[in-house]
Parts: C-alpha cells; structure tokens; sequence
C-alpha cells in the first residue's frame, strides 16, 4: 500500500511539472531602449480605464502599482484580438493622467494614428482609442492653428524640453536628440544630426504649451 501511494503521489507531481506554464502578460516599457533611436517616452492615459482593467496590485514602498489591462490590439501581421498587458504606474501621489503617473515607449502611428506602444513582447498597436499617449495639440507651428502632439501636456513628467522641438522643411516635428532627432510622424523615424540639421526649417517656429502636474 505504501509503494503504491508512492507511485500515485510521483506520477501526480510529475504530470503537474509537465504542465505548460502560463505566460505572462507584456509589459508595456516605461522608456525608449537605447538602441531604438527612433523612439518617444510620453504619458500614457486610458479614454475609460475601468473597461480595461482588469487587477491592480496594492502599492509597494515606493507608491508604484502593477496595472493588468485588457486591450484590443494586434502585433504584427495579426488582426486585432483582446490582450493583456500589464504596465507600472506611480500612484502614490499627484494624478497626471488616469494611471496616476504612468510613460510609455512610442514608436510611431498606425494608419489610423493608433498608437504604436513597445512591450516586453514587441511592438503593439492598441485600438480604438483604449490607451492614447503624450498631448494630442500641445505642439503648434507658432502664428498657426496646425497643431501637433507632444509627448505630454507635462514634460517633466517624460523628461523633455520644449527648446528641444522643432519641423523640418516639410512640416513635420521632430524632438531633437543629442545626436539626432526623432521625426514624429506615422512611423517615427531617426535622423543623425547632419541630416536633422540640414532639413530643419528656418520659418516654422515651435510653440509648446506645458503645464504642470501639481
């Protein structure tokens, strides 16, 4: 009788072992990677954050909380389906957005000027408006009514400056880097500081408008 508890109690530990683990969820990531060049930190918001949440752990010593959300969305060449996700926000203190104080790593627009987000997982693009990114009309050619986005209506909040704006000759912005500057129209892309430099615009004046999260 032993031997044969022994035996039942292995096989039961063994085929628990051999169960195929869930995966978790991506992470959206906070900040661009360095490799990719052609990336902008912005504040992360959700049009109705309670349709999409679905857990949020307590915070920790430092005010932050794990946010698991359900989103539609579709990577590669899929189509869209609902994914989770989960991404870290500060919200132990001032509410900058819906998430408290949450950025994102942005690599461009779809089409459908959808938001394309990096995660642990690879690249995302989030439908339907369920999480939009930086300020939709804070940037504006100066003298005009065309309006562009930043990457926040608070840019403490990503880490930028808005001396650190500027178009091109053809009219698109461009967030100026250290060595380059990064063109934020469709899918964003990279220039070296040569090429930047030679496509900037001598007429058409950055006005950005930032305020303060307090």
């Amino acid at each position: 009788m032993y031997r044969v508890t022994v035996l039942v109690c292995g096989a039961l530990l063994l085929a628990t072992s051999m169960r195929p683990q869930q995966a978790s969820p991506p992470r959206l990531l906070a900040e661009c990677p360095r490799e990719t060049r052609a990336c902008v930190r912005m504040l992360l918001h959700a049009t109705d954050l309670p349709s999409i949440r679905k857990s949020q752990t307590s915070e920790d010593s430092i005010g932050y909380s794990v946010l698991r959300l359900a989103v539609p969305a579709r990577q590669g060449g899929e189509a869209v389906r609902q994914l989770d996700v989960t991404v870290r926000a500060f919200t132990g203190g001032m509410q900058c957005s819906v998430f408290g104080q949450a950025t994102v790593a942005v690599i461009g627009f779809s089409e459908a000027n959808e938001p394309i987000l990096l995660t642990t997982g690879g690249p995302l693009v989030v439908e339907n408006r369920a999480l939009t990114v930086g300020c939709e009309d804070c940037l504006r050619v100066a003298g005009t009514t065309t309006k562009y986005r930043s990457p926040s209506w608070d840019l403490m909040l990503t880490g930028h400056r808005s001396t650190a704006f500027a178009f091109l000759d053809s009219g698109e912005p461009v967030l100026r880097t250290q060595d380059g500057c990064v063109v934020m129209t469709g899918r964003f892309r990279f220039l070296l500081n040569a090429s930047c430099v030679a496509q900037l615009s001598s007429s058409l004046k950055p006005d950005v408008e930032t305020g303060a999260c307090t």
